[in-house]
């Protein structure tokens, strides 16, 4: 017989179906306890209430051994899971009743009056030959210690022993720099003169391409 425990501690549950006074007993229980119920703040499934009711009336039987010796009635212990689990298959074989009802289901397979033959013999017995897998301990050759052996490798510099670090000596080739517009020296003898700021900082007064200008003049332009 399955019994379930949930607990540790806990007395081993039955199923309802152990007898049929039991599982009536529950169906019952079942029909009368359809809601949960509410006791002010609190809720009690409908579940624990047939539990609770159960148990009280296992209790009631339990304590009259007179009519359990006189008529071999016995109700199982019960709890939640065991309760649900036979309630959940007891729904699904009423509902598969109910849509079997008035289907006409196909005979069964018959079972065929002579026996299948016997399976073939081997053609070849397969023999069993152990093999040595164990091979040669495998020595590593480890490469020659070099340390200390390396080259320095020298710079183009060392080896010529010049110092490539050196800046070459700049050669000026003309004494002045040279305008862009007239092709003359840039001097202040020669009148020209840069720009103060601004607009005209990067620019460069050239009294040759300005015949008609002075210097202010030029200046009054960028402002």
């Amino acid at each position: 017989m399955l019994r379930v425990s949930l607990k540790r501690g806990a007395v081993p549950a039955q199923r309802p179906d152990l007898n049929r006074l039991a599982e009536t007993v529950v169906r019952l229980l079942c029909e009368r306890y359809r809601n949960p119920r509410r006791s002010g703040g609190s809720v009690q499934s409908r579940w624990a209430q047939i539990l609770a009711h159960h148990s009280s009336l296992r209790d009631i039987l339990l304590k009259c051994p007179a009519i359990t010796q006189r008529t071999g009635v016995n109700l199982a212990a019960l709890n939640q899971h065991t309760l649900t689990s036979w309630f959940n298959e007891h729904q699904k074989e009423t509902e598969r009743r109910a849509l079997l009802q008035g289907v006409q289901l196909p005979p069964a397979r018959p079972i065929a009056a002579v026996a299948l033959p016997a399976p073939a013999p081997r053609l070849m017995q397969v023999q069993v030959v152990r093999v040595d897998c164990r091979r040669p301990p495998h020595h590593f050759v480890l490469p020659a210690d070099t340390v200390g052996q390396a080259q320095t490798r020298r710079r183009p510099a060392e080896d010529t022993g010049h110092d490539t670090a050196a800046k070459r000596p700049y050669t000026r080739r003309q004494p002045t720099n040279t305008c862009g517009q007239c092709k003359g020296a840039l001097t202040a003898d020669t009148g020209h003169r840069r720009g103060k700021g601004g607009p005209s900082r990067n620019k460069v007064f050239c009294p040759v391409a300005n015949p008609d200008l002075t210097y202010d003049q030029w200046l009054a332009k960028f402002k």
